[in-house]
């Protein structure tokens, strides 16, 4: 903690510093991290909200929209593109030749990740699972196979 109080003149706005300072002080992480993942369900599908954190700062408030939700994932996005044909060309499958794409998990509610892999591979027909519980089924029944 000693080493980010001295970190403040590396700030152009003290205010951003004495927040900083109060989010570690206080311990508050795991609630700014639950925030952040609020927000993002609320905004995935195209809506927008208004992210409170009072508990860093008093009427301390950020709107956020799908808008900022894609630039913010611009990369990570292009990154799963890659990787999904990086999959399929190691697969030695043509982009041509896939069937289905799944999505599972909470990704699959993050319209623009899904947009973008589904582009990726025009002629697979996408198919979404359970978004809150397949990565748990999936995982339940391998671990059956490997315990049972």
């Amino acid at each position: 903690m000693s080493e980010l109080q001295l970190m403040r003149h590396l700030y152009t706005e003290a205010r951003h510093h004495d927040r900083l300072m109060r989010v570690v002080g206080r311990r508050l992480g795991h609630a700014l991290t639950a925030h952040a993942e609020e927000a993002k369900t609320d905004v995935a599908a195209g809506g927008a909200t208004e992210i409170d954190m009072e508990e860093v700062e008093e009427v301390l408030r950020v709107a956020f929209d799908e808008a900022q939700l894609i630039e913010a994932g611009a990369d990570e996005t292009r990154r799963i593109v890659d990787a999904a044909r990086e999959t399929i060309r190691r697969a030695g499958v043509a982009d041509a030749d896939v069937g289905a794409v799944y999505f599972t998990g909470g990704t699959t509610g993050l319209r623009f990740l899904s947009d973008a892999l589904s582009a990726a591979f025009p002629g697979a027909r996408p198919v979404f699972g359970d978004r809150l519980a397949s990565v748990a089924k999936g995982l339940g029944i391998y671990a059956r196979r490997v315990f049972a």
